[in-house]
């Protein structure tokens, strides 16, 4: 059994997909299990990259008795102090970018993982899908240049998806700066 361990909200975590479906390709055959805060972590569960999903739990965690390994996807590298004693191996993945990187890049570089474009969404999209783009974050520090999200619309719109924005009142200086958009 490969635990994964994660600490993040509901962006972070979904960010961490790719990271979960590296881990998932890693290693085929084996019981993926998550223990994250967010509820996000049903979606995980329901697409098929974990084969079980629960709220993050120390108790729980110890219980698992036939565990290989966990993936400790984190900001604070303490908490894989007190972590480490509950796993035969730990390892620890960012959940913060380093450099001007997007983090879910930063997660597979840390797992030694290429990007591999199948992996982009949860479930492949159908023909003429709609896909929402949201460009902000809790946390400015976080958010991508407005270039690269106008870049990722171009390119889904090249692939036949149909490109939404959603902006929140922490973005409302983009409304203008995407007015050709929907």
């Amino acid at each position: 059994m490969v635990l994964i361990w994660h600490e993040g909200a509901l962006g972070d975590l979904l960010l961490s997909r790719l990271a979960v479906a590296a881990l998932r390709r890693r290693f085929p055959g084996r019981r993926l299990v998550l223990l994250a805060r967010s509820e996000a972590r049903r979606l995980f569960l329901e697409t098929g990259l974990v084969d079980e999903a629960y709220p993050t739990s120390l108790a729980l965690l110890s219980a698992f008795k036939e565990k290989e390994c966990l993936y400790l996807f984190a900001h604070r590298k303490e908490t894989y102090g007190f972590l480490k004693p509950l796993a035969p191996r730990v390892y620890f993945i960012p959940t913060r970018p380093k450099g001007p990187k997007h983090l879910a890049l930063t997660q597979l570089e840390s797992l030694s993982f290429p990007l591999i474009p199948e992996a982009r969404f949860l479930k492949r999209l159908p023909s003429g899908a709609k896909v929402v783009l949201h460009p902000g974050s809790g946390a400015r520090f976080k958010c991508a240049p407005l270039a690269f999200w106008q870049r990722l619309a171009a390119l889904l719109k090249e692939g036949g998806e149909e490109v939404l924005f959603l902006l929140g009142p922490a973005e409302r200086e983009l409304k203008e700066a995407l007015c050709g958009e929907e």
